[in-house]
């Protein structure tokens, strides 16, 4: 756009601005702007590692795993389909169903795979950890975290109305840097869920201060850390808004 308005435009100042401001943000989020928001996010919580005691407490609980969809149209078998983020935030979510007694696990899965594909995916993975499929259940219809969290809530809340139990503890499994907006979204429908991170971008201990990195180019990781990061800061400016 800079360049169009420099070019073939009487607004050349606008154009030249637009082009430095261009230079700037490719060079920030190549060189790891959004690495470090990222950091911030992902370091809010801490992973998910109770103890024995704590998960006898916990029995009963729900553990809703924040998933991904699965594609439609494929030449590759059912368990070839998903991506690695779904898979780590599934695998979490299933670990953190093992450890706990009598718990049960619900999946956002959407995407416009069948039922039946998803079924079968999830009924595959189950058999793999060896957790019974009488205690995992699928959301399929969801299209954000919104709606993700607004029919878990129905689904918890139909399963305690037909049994007359207790309202259980909801366990959130979901990517570290999206944990943060998942929990205020939970805490809007008037859950507080305990936080189960995965799907970590940075395994440093600790950032230290922002070195400016003369000899490396832009790096196209950096590029996806910064999308993501934009889509976790965005999807909070919403919450704060609406």
């Amino acid at each position: 756009m800079g360049w169009l308005l420099y070019r073939y435009s009487r607004f050349k100042k606008t154009g030249i601005t637009l082009k430095v401001f261009s230079l700037l943000l490719f060079l920030a989020f190549g060189y790891g702007i959004g690495d470090r928001y990222l950091y911030s996010l992902e370091r809010r919580y801490p992973p998910f590692d109770p103890t024995p005691d704590q998960c006898e407490q916990l029995r009963g609980s729900v553990v809703v795993v924040l998933g991904q969809g699965l594609p439609v149209v494929s030449d590759l078998p059912i368990r070839c389909r998903e991506n690695s983020t779904f898979m780590l935030r599934l695998l979490e979510g299933m670990r953190v169903a093992k450890l706990i007694p009598d718990s049960q696990l619900i999946v956002s899965m959407a995407g416009k795979a069948s039922e039946q594909d998803k079924q079968m995916f999830l009924d595959d993975l189950s058999a793999i950890v060896l957790l019974p499929t009488n205690r995992t259940s699928m959301i399929t219809t969801a299209r954000d975290t919104r709606e993700e969290v607004a029919l878990a809530y129905v689904a918890i809340s139909n399963r305690v109305a037909g049994s007359g139990q207790a309202w259980p503890m909801i366990i959130v499994a979901t990517s570290a840097s999206h944990i943060p907006r998942a929990i205020k979204i939970f805490q809007k429908v008037g859950v507080c869920p305990i936080p189960a991170p995965c799907d970590y971008t940075d395994f440093e201990k600790q950032k230290g201060p922002f070195q400016w990195p003369f000899i490396r180019f832009p790096s196209g990781y950096s590029f996806d850390l910064a999308e993501r990061g934009a889509h976790e800061w965005l999807g909070s400016l919403y919450e704060r808004l609406f």
